[in-house]
């Protein structure tokens, strides 16, 4: 069981690969696609046979009150997008990949670690490749300059995924700091391609952390944890308002083979002005006023798909590991990972995009576990 759950965990990840022999990315009678909703599929019910056949499985009132809680939104979720007219598809997204929170029960992080150090190797190889040899494969994303999609289809999904996976891989491991230079290399390089904004600003995040933890391992010099914040928070700024800066000058400015611009950032504030424009009247139901709603940004979508309430829930629940891993001092690759989620969910909608939302819940169960461990 356990291996085949790890086979199923990195075919999950990995079988975009199969575009770069099938063709038609983007197309929806694709046979590729169908690969995946089947791989899903697999994978949930592999996980719930994990649970019901494991007898020492106990559940907790909170986790039981939980589970109810989720449940009796995804009902409401669904009436709400039957009432109007639309597909609950949209609502399973968000309430499918809940089932990764019991992955912990099929293999430890540690295995879970060295899968996802196979797929970002993958993903690093298939991202070069598409640059030297594929590039028309991702010509949607290509406007404004070649942007990877590798193994998962978008290039923001791929930066975002890599990042993801670099603050567990960095931290929980890998403390030589050698090994750590060759996995931000690894996981750099189809971050760098993916000519994603996001990928950027959460990349210089984790590589932040990392000069922060090496340095003080190290004792270069001394700096208070406050100073080390400052610091690092002005060294993040000036990085962002510096992409601004030449982007308002209409300074050429390009990293890797992407040129950048604002008109994704103005484009995003639009698809918020039209959100906000009609909460006067529809505030729970959004869509209810308005079907053509959109927003790149997690708690705003979620709140247009699900309602206000379950977006709210969904809002604690990815904000609980943040403040408590900070709070408890808990390792560094719980504390980097949701805040790179967080980073992530302001220009990407990281709670219903896969394989996102799947590796968001696979470590809430890894990181639930731990508290739980802890307090025994």
């Amino acid at each position: 069981m356990k291996i085949y759950s790890k086979i199923l965990i990195f075919l999950l990840f990995s079988h975009g690969v199969l575009y770069f022999f099938v063709g038609g990315l983007y197309d929806d009678s694709n046979p590729v696609k169908y690969i995946k909703y089947i791989l899903v599929s697999l994978f949930i019910i592999n996980l719930a046979l994990a649970v019901l056949l494991d007898k020492s499985l106990v559940m907790s009132k909170s986790l039981l009150i939980i589970s109810l809680t989720l449940f009796a939104l995804f009902l409401v979720s669904s009436c709400y997008q039957l009432m109007i007219g639309e597909s609950i598809f949209k609502v399973f997204l968000f309430f499918f990949p809940l089932v990764s929170y019991f992955c912990y029960r099929n293999f430890t992080l540690k295995e879970f670690v060295q899968i996802l150090k196979y797929v970002v190797f993958l993903g690093c190889v298939v991202s070069i490749i598409e640059w030297s040899f594929l590039s028309e494969i991702s010509s949607r994303f290509n406007q404004s300059g070649f942007r990877s999609v590798s193994i998962f289809v978008n290039p923001n999904a791929l930066g975002l995924f890599m990042c993801l996976a670099l603050s567990l891989i960095l931290f929980f491991e890998v403390t030589n700091i050698i090994h750590k230079a060759y996995w931000l290399l690894i996981g750099g390089v189809p971050i760098f391609l993916s000519g994603s904004a996001t990928g950027y600003a959460c990349f210089i995040f984790i590589s932040l952390i990392c000069t922060y933890q090496v340095v003080t391992k190290l004792n270069m010099f001394k700096l208070s944890q406050f100073g080390w914040i400052c610091l690092f928070t002005a060294i993040f700024l000036v990085v962002i308002l510096g992409n601004f800066y030449v982007n308002i000058a209409n300074v050429d400015f390009q990293i890797g083979s992407r040129e950048f611009s604002l008109n994704s950032f103005f484009s995003r504030l639009d698809y918020l002005r039209v959100f906000y424009s009609e909460l006067d009247q529809c505030f729970f139901f959004p869509m209810v006023c308005n079907k053509s709603l959109y927003a790149d940004n997690a708690l705003v979508f979620s709140w247009i798909i699900l309602g206000a309430i379950p977006a709210l829930v969904l809002l604690l629940l990815s904000l609980y590991p943040i403040v408590i891993s900070g709070l408890n001092k808990s390792p560094y690759y719980y504390f980097s990972f949701f805040c790179v989620v967080a980073l992530g969910s302001l220009t990407a909608n990281v709670l219903n995009i896969w394989p996102i939302s799947y590796m968001f819940w696979i470590v809430y169960g890894y990181f639930n576990q731990y508290l739980k461990e802890r307090l025994q």
